[in-house]
């Protein structure tokens, strides 16, 4: 089963894109609904994070990510976090595919969708994330399906990951 689509990562995503022409005053950001005055080192943090996302480093997608699900650097918007950790997650980076798959689960950003979630972090707990494999341990004690067997040498791969 496929249920991640190969974009080259030269080519900027299309909400790192839209964030980084936003950055440069073209289009409204992702969270531009204010939470009171942001702070001039956050604003300059999310710029950096997104002009290297936009370059395809998975890593900062990650983090710009999470930063918009978690508030961390100015305003939450968990659509916009979504998108920017789906394009982390299929840069590879498998801390971003545990997220996603947790967030697919639970609806946060995008339309629930407990297949797919199990699938992304199968995947995500095969490739060594003990966090996608707690997640998914518990998401087939939740939905009572034991099709969700992720194999035990990747629970044993995963036994001192750090996700």
């Amino acid at each position: 089963m496929q249920f991640f689509k190969r974009i080259p990562l030269p080519i900027p995503p299309l909400a790192c894109a839209l964030m980084l022409l936003a950055a440069l005053g073209g289009l409204p950001a992702c969270g531009s609904t204010p939470q009171g005055p942001p702070r001039a080192e956050d604003e300059l943090t999310r710029d950096v994070y997104q002009r290297d996302c936009a370059r395809g480093i998975g890593s900062a997608c990650y983090e710009l990510g999470e930063s918009y699900v978690d508030g961390r650097w100015g305003p939450t918007d968990d659509t916009c976090g979504f998108a920017l950790l789906e394009q982390a997650c299929l840069g590879h980076y498998v801390g971003a595919c545990a997220r996603v798959g947790e967030m697919e689960a639970e609806g946060r950003g995008t339309a629930k969708d407990v297949t797919t979630a199990a699938a992304v972090l199968q995947r995500a707990c095969e490739d060594g994330s003990a966090r996608a494999c707690g997640y998914l341990d518990g998401l087939g004690r939740i939905v009572g399906a034991r099709t969700m067997n992720h194999a035990p040498t990747a629970r044993a791969r995963t036994a001192s990951a750090v996700d």
